[in-house]
């Protein structure tokens, strides 16, 4: 597992311009955007994608049949990918919700509590794109699953833009609902829909699991 996310790193430390690129982005959205939801789902969206892009790096001139050969078990494969997404989207979706927050609260823009609501809604986004980006690019490789991840991105990138537009309508309608709600409040809300979210990254995993066992390279 080490020596298989020292690979990823080294993979995507390769494209270190375009990530300077996207911080720099995200730093100025953080800054100067006041739909804190766009910021953090855009720069969390983006550094998980790029961690998915190391399973395109793994196809290329068959090598996936060498990495094979190695002391590398299939589902030792999978279950690194999903550590390594997570890691890149969660430090992005972390950093960016740190910064949004600070710049939130440096304009006046909403209350810290609303902020941080904010950010977590869109952490269990950010799970499901990665439940659902693995196993559509290990099922279909690098040009075919390419096209679905665009796609993905597109439906997700049009969400985002939603929820931006309608973040401050969610703050004074549909956040005191939940809050005067007698039996759940949004925090309880919130962590239901982040435990879902990480039943459905495992069960995709398990989905991976299978698909990369009947993979012929």
């Amino acid at each position: 597992m080490k020596g298989l996310l020292i690979k990823d790193f080294r993979l995507i430390k390769v494209q270190k311009n375009f990530l300077f690129l996207i911080g720099a982005i995200g730093i100025g959205l953080a800054l100067l955007s006041e739909n804190t939801v766009y910021t953090i789902g855009f720069v969390s969206f983006i550094f998980s994608m790029l961690s998915i892009s190391t399973i395109s790096y793994d196809e290329l001139d068959n090598g996936n049949a060498f990495l094979f050969s190695l002391p590398v078990t299939r589902k030792t494969y999978t279950i690194e990918k999903y550590c390594f997404g997570l890691f890149m989207g969660l430090g992005a979706w972390l950093a960016a919700s740190f910064l949004s927050t600070a710049a939130g609260i440096g304009r006046g823009q909403e209350t810290i509590g609303d902020l941080v609501i904010t950010a977590f809604i869109v952490l269990p986004l950010v799970l499901f794109m990665l439940a659902v980006m693995v196993p559509v690019m290990l099922k279909f490789g690098a040009e075919k699953g390419r096209v679905a991840v665009v796609l993905l991105f597109a439906v997700a990138y049009l969400t985002m833009s939603l929820l931006a537009e309608s973040a401050q309508q969610w703050g004074e309608d549909f956040l005191p609902m939940m809050d005067s709600l007698p039996e759940i409040g949004t925090g309880a809300f919130l962590g239901i829909l982040i435990a879902a979210a990480v039943l459905i990254l495992l069960l995709s995993m398990r989905i991976s699991i299978g698909i990369i066992k009947k993979k012929e390279f």
